[in-house]
């Protein structure tokens, strides 16, 4: 078996693990490059091979998997780079998408205008200016065809919207998810009377109920599509002319891979691909350090993502909001804030300071990159704190300007202010830590968790420096920085597994029936295993779990239940009680209030790539000296703080803080009254 590759393309640096025959890892990066992404990713991988002492070919050509985890999706829709969509729909229903839902005003806004009602707005759609069609169809609550599909009607509209110069057709037939035999007509008529124009439906995008995020997702998809098939075929070809052989995947916002020729045709269930792969890689690691409830924390150079891991499973989601636009695709619950290294300090014209949403990225990056960045970033305030050192970033392969950092804070943030470099440094970071820990409490306590039941950890290029101040606001008292934190997201797409989630719409109402529910997961089950046996993977090998979406009768949102084979009605609708006074209070859910069924769901897994983590017996080893001593400001006094080298810290190690630990493409920021461990997989524990 040859190597496993995983690459992870954020929005400043692209990441690469490898795994080599012997099992072991190993991990470097590069800058994005936003203009051609393959560039990137072959200058990624080409810093690791430089550690493997082999040449990039030679590892493509022997690689026996190769994984991709990529934010160019999310990055075209907050750009608006995607496809001019045209939207055919049930006539009579050509504004719903317009007309949106009660939240569409205020819902994914930025918190501080959630109170401005004046500043409430609905999102632009994603059809072009003029572009939705009704066409006359029918089909009822039933799937049973009320009015047939004017054919003639639809070929006029396609050839209008051909005219209007769309370059992708989203299709939404009310009911098409219970009957879609008209959307399907539908795509033959559109492919013969416009070939090569992209025709997504949303019985085979989002087969749901529920008509605006239906059409939404279908919207989504088709606005993504092209631009997908050309990136990731570009990057397809360009990693065989470096001699990739095997299938190129690509994570899913499910947690899984799938074959990339899938997410070229359904792109939208690839838009939490990087973030995602972070969670899959701390649930494997949590699951070998024996910890059941995980808070997952991203901190690269444009954003903080956030994830939870609840009973050794990460929180799940039928829905998304993605630049205000409500999704139906399964996903792995993660929460993003514009909270990242490359986040610009500005003043405003009230004379506050705010930090982010807008980032530098990698280009032109941070002001002491000496890249052409003007705006000061909190990577530039912790250079000027002395938090980060100038000469050990990046395996000191670009050493950082602390000067010019301390100029920029001096004149942007500084002097507005009326304060010294150093507050003005210090208030950067306070204002991203409290940030961070404002969405950490909303991700656990407004959802009903206890953050002090969790155990966090902190990965990203940025995340370790911060993470001993926003665990602490927090409250957790146990934090680990994995061994591979600066990777984390690639190291859990290259040791990933193949996913399947198939959703079914079939509503039920209390009182139900065992044999019902029985029958429609076991249809599911061998729709799935047929699925498998296509991908000429072997069915009898994957893992299958059951999920349904329930709620009181009369309600609107649902709550996702757990469902065993051997579970009936009855222990079904008790277990939809407990779950439904955990999510919002003891005495919540009223005994004998009806409930329904709305969607059920089959999630189904395949190990891609066989890797299991290796533990090394703690030896209690005395610790090492420090490398070097240096200034830090924890406060607005310096502290002479000793810095260890990662490398020097073996399994038994433990140190009180404060100190930094350096490694390749991290730093550890250790504060005073906290406690760092090595432990036997050489992750970093850090204890209040």
């Amino acid at each position: 078996m040859g190597s496993v590759v995983g690459i992870d393309v954020g929005g400043t640096f692209t990441d690469c693990v490898v795994v080599d025959d012997a099992g072991r890892v190993w991990m470097d990066k590069a800058f994005t490059t936003p203009s051609n992404l393959a560039e990137g990713i072959v200058a990624a991988l080409a810093n690791v091979c430089d550690r493997l002492g082999a040449e990039v070919d030679a590892v493509l050509s022997e690689a026996s998997v190769f994984a991709l985890g990529t934010t160019s999706l999310i990055n075209r829709v907050v750009s608006r780079r995607g496809a001019r969509v045209g939207f055919i729909t049930t006539r009579g229903h050509e504004d719903a998408v317009r007309i949106g839902r009660v939240l569409s005003r205020s819902e994914g806004l930025p918190e501080q205008l959630h109170y401005d009602v004046a500043a409430w707005n609905k999102p632009e759609p994603l059809f072009v200016e003029g572009g939705v069609r009704g066409v006359v169809e029918r089909v009822d609550s039933k799937g049973a065809v009320v009015a047939p599909l004017d054919e003639e009607g639809l070929l006029q509209v396609v050839g209008e919207l051909r005219d209007l110069g769309v370059d992708s057709i989203a299709v939404m037939f009310l009911w098409s998810f219970l009957n879609p035999q008209h959307e399907l007509r539908a795509r033959e008529l559109i492919k013969q009377a416009a070939p090569g124009l992209p025709v997504n439906l949303s019985s085979d995008i989002a087969p749901t109920l529920g008509e605006f995020e239906r059409a939404n997702t279908t919207l989504m998809n088709a606005y993504l599509a092209p631009g997908a098939e050309r990136d990731f075929a570009e990057i397809d070809a360009r990693l065989r002319e470096h001699g990739l052989r095997q299938p190129l995947l690509l994570m899913q916002s499910n947690g899984g891979l799938a074959a990339s020729e899938e997410l070229r045709r359904r792109p939208v269930t690839g838009l939490a691909a990087g973030p995602v792969g972070g969670v899959v890689g701390v649930q494997r690691l949590a699951a070998a350090l024996g910890v059941r409830n995980a808070i997952c924390t991203d901190m690269g150079g444009t954003s903080f993502d956030v994830g939870l891991i609840v009973d050794g499973q990460p929180r799940f989601s039928g829905e998304s909001v993605v630049e205000r636009h409500r999704l139906r695709v399964p996903t792995v619950e993660v929460t993003s804030i514009g909270a990242g290294g490359g986040s610009i300090a500005t003043v405003d014209q009230f004379g506050e300071l705010h930090v982010g949403p807008h980032s530098a990225g990698s280009t032109p990056g941070p002001v002491c990159y000496g890249a052409g960045g003007s705006e000061p970033t909190v990577t530039d305030a912790n250079v000027v704190l002395g938090r980060i050192g100038p000469d050990s970033f990046w395996s000191g392969r670009r050493t950082l300007d602390w000067e010019a950092a301390l100029t920029a804070i001096t004149e942007r943030v500084a002097r507005p202010l009326g304060m010294d470099p150093v507050r003005a440094a210090l208030g950067i970071v306070d204002i991203v830590d409290a940030r961070m820990a404002d969405l950490l409490r909303t991700m656990t306590i407004s959802t009903g968790y206890d953050p002090r039941e969790f155990v966090l950890f902190a990965y990203g290029g940025a995340g370790p420096v911060h993470v001993g101040a926003y665990a602490r606001q927090l409250g957790v008292s146990r934090v680990y920085v994995p061994l591979y934190a600066p990777v984390q997201s690639a190291f859990g797409i290259a040791t990933g597994e193949f996913r399947r989630h198939q959703t079914r719409a079939a509503p039920m109402r209390e009182p139900y029936r065992t044999e019902a529910i029985r029958e429609t997961c076991a249809a599911m089950e061998a729709s799935t295993q047929a699925d498998w046996g296509a991908a000429a993977l072997d069915p009898n090998a994957a893992l299958y779990q059951r999920f349904v979406d329930m709620r009181f009768r009369h309600q609107v949102h649902e709550i996702r239940v757990p469902l065993s084979p051997e579970d009936t009605a009855e222990t079904l609708v008790q277990r939809f009680f407990a779950s439904y006074e955990q999510a919002f209070g003891k005495g919540s859910a009223v005994a004998g209030s009806p409930t329904e069924i709305v969607t059920f769901h089959l999630v189904s897994t395949l190990p891609a790539a066989a890797y299991s983590l290796t533990r090394s017996s703690d030896d209690g080893r005395i610790a090492p000296a420090p490398i070097a001593t240096r200034d830090v400001y924890f406060d607005e006094k310096p502290t002479a703080t000793p810095v260890f080298a990662l490398a020097n810290l073996g399994p038994g190690t433990t140190l009180e803080g404060p100190l930094i630990v350096e490694s390749p493409n991290t730093t550890v920021v250790v504060h005073a009254g906290q406690t760092v461990e090595v432990d036997g997989y050489s992750n970093l524990g850090i204890m209040a």
